[in-house]
């Protein structure tokens, strides 16, 4: 039981540890971080940060993140006309 805690224990810190390592390398303009924190936001469908993660990816000329982007703004980031 002690070592099914504690491997749970090691895979949630290295999964904390990645994320923050992820958003260090985003804060700093590493553009494939930004891309994928972006991508990390959307699996979690906290749509306005990546959609802000993939504006600044995607001033740096990432195509992904423009494309991204692009259907955000035609789609996501737009209120529904229910008619």
């Amino acid at each position: 039981m002690k070592k099914a805690l504690f491997a749970l224990f090691l895979l949630i810190s290295a999964s904390l540890f990645a994320q923050s390592e992820l958003e260090r390398k985003a804060q700093k303009g590493h553009v494939e971080a930004q891309y994928e924190l972006g991508a990390k936001y959307h699996e979690e469908k906290k749509y306005k940060e990546a959609a802000m993660w993939f504006e600044k990816a995607a001033k740096q000329g990432h195509a992904r993140s423009q494309s991204n982007l692009g259907l955000y703004h035609n789609s996501i980031l737009q209120p529904q006309d229910p008619k």
